[in-house]
């Protein structure tokens, strides 16, 4: 307590002479001393709740998405064949056509992306590309990376289907894929929000991400988000969520996967977004 230390410095009882004869006297300054340190103490108490109080509130607010309907939710999407060969990549997704718009995108209220529903890569959650096209240019260096790959509807939610995520450990030979294997461990990816949002689609930002080998839920395993160093909630369901209350500038998102006791599981993802109001 540096309020308890700084009255133990300026009212130090050893220092302090008196005549002790009077003992009267002397209860009559115990006693002052007491009050005295009763009432800076809880002085420094107050002040200790109000700062605490003001950072667990940030104008950042967090929402689950609306449930999607069935129509969209494309249980039978399957991403799970991929090439890799002088320095383009092919997939092979199955029940789905990349490129179109999603149905009911209107209606979100969030952004839209131009590529339609979509092909994200995310090389070691830092490295992201997206792509309305199955076969495409993209150039990796040398490299042994966790690598992954999912399909995207045209707002930036992702399609939380296993059979529609490559999550692998790949390694990458002058423009050749030349080992690959399924990851083992417990992950979580990053997918949205990143990049610019301008006036009314900053009003309602998707946050998504996507967890393999796991599962999040009540008393389970849960994801918390921070918000520009503020923790604005702890997710149990894996499912999109608005962002609303953005400010203008930039804006630090961090994900991180939690067992029950609270523990990292994986490790922590993170990227920016910006915020534009003319």
């Amino acid at each position: 307590m540096k309020c308890l230390s700084l009255f133990k410095k300026n009212y130090d009882y050893k220092a302090v002479f008196f005549d002790v004869k009077d003992q009267t006297m002397f209860k009559k300054i115990n006693t002052l001393y007491f009050l005295v340190f009763i009432s800076i103490l809880n002085s420094c108490t107050i002040g200790e709740k109000t700062e605490k109080t003001i950072s667990a509130e940030p104008n950042i607010r967090i929402s689950l998405c609306p449930n999607l309907a069935p129509s969209v939710l494309f249980p039978e999407v399957s991403l799970q064949n991929y090439t890799y060969t002088r320095g383009r990549a092919m997939f092979s997704p199955v029940g789905i056509r990349l490129g179109g718009k999603t149905s009911g995108a209107e209606n979100k209220g969030s952004q839209i992306s131009r590529k339609g529903t979509h092909l994200h890569l995310n090389i070691d959650n830092r490295r992201h590309y997206l792509s309305n096209s199955n076969n495409f240019e993209y150039p990796v260096e040398n490299g042994i990376y966790k690598f992954f790959a999912f399909i995207s509807r045209s707002y930036y939610e992702s399609i939380k289907n296993p059979d529609a995520i490559i999550a692998k450990k790949i390694e990458i030979r002058n423009g050749q894929l030349v080992k690959s294997k399924d990851l083992e461990n417990v992950d979580i990816i990053y997918n949205a929000p990143r990049g610019i949002y301008k006036n009314e689609d900053s009003e309602k930002i998707v946050l998504d991400f996507l967890i393999v080998n796991t599962e999040v839920s009540e008393g389970g395993n849960t994801v918390r988000v921070t918000i520009d160093g503020k923790k604005v909630a702890t997710l149990d369901k894996w499912q999109a969520c608005y962002i609303e209350g953005a400010e203008a500038g930039e804006h630090t998102v961090l994900l991180e996967l939690l067992n029950e006791g609270g523990q990292l599981i994986a490790a922590q993802v993170s990227d920016t977004f910006t915020v534009i109001k003319d």
